[in-house]
């Protein structure tokens, strides 16, 4: 496993190499982007096309953020140790994933869906594929005849269970973007 730290720039340049990627494949009517990051990276993607944000939480990421003062200090370590403490959650959270994943869809959101022929879902990361399945599945209740693909920047597991259509890093890399709770920037 490896950590990689991705700046705006950095991250610009990896949607658009995403978009490419996608766009060898499919030529989707509607973007859905999973919040919170798989909707800021869906919204480099594609303009010009339909863009939704849906909301699938997943426990971990709400304990998460009640440890505001962890994550703070957190911040403030070297790149190296983050890193070191980034891969060592990853391993642990393998061994501790929970299926259970409420998705949230609009009204405004399940119309658009509704009326789509081809959707595009797109997630920062897809770890244990869960909350992609969970997704993809109530879309599917939504809309049954549409295409369908999926996108993310990395697959940080080997088999997960939903792995995306198109990835740029599927090696186990781990992305520290932007927003992500142990950026040092603080931008979470």
């Amino acid at each position: 496993m490896r950590v990689i730290t991705l700046d705006r720039k950095g991250l610009v340049a990896t949607m658009r190499k995403l978009e490419d990627v996608c766009g060898a494949g499919c030529t989707p009517g509607l973007v859905v982007g999973i919040a919170t990051g798989g909707a800021i990276v869906a919204e480099g993607m594609f303009v010009g096309v339909r863009h939704v944000s849906v909301q699938c939480c997943r426990p971990g990421t709400a304990r998460k953020k009640r440890a505001g003062l962890v994550m703070r200090a957190i911040r403030r370590l070297p790149r190296c140790m983050r890193d070191a403490m980034r891969i060592a959650e990853a391993k642990m959270l393998r061994l501790h994933r929970s299926p259970g994943r409420d998705v949230r869809i609009g009204d405004t959101e399940r119309q658009l869906i509704a009326g789509a022929t081809d959707i595009l879902v797109v997630d920062d990361a897809v770890d244990s594929g869960a909350t992609l399945e969970a997704v993809i599945k109530a879309i599917r209740e939504i809309n049954t005849t549409c295409g369908l693909h999926s996108a993310s920047i990395t697959v940080t597991e080997k088999n997960p269970l939903r792995h995306p259509d198109y990835s740029i890093y599927d090696n186990g890399t781990l992305v520290r973007f932007p927003w992500s709770m142990d950026n040092s920037a603080g931008t979470a």
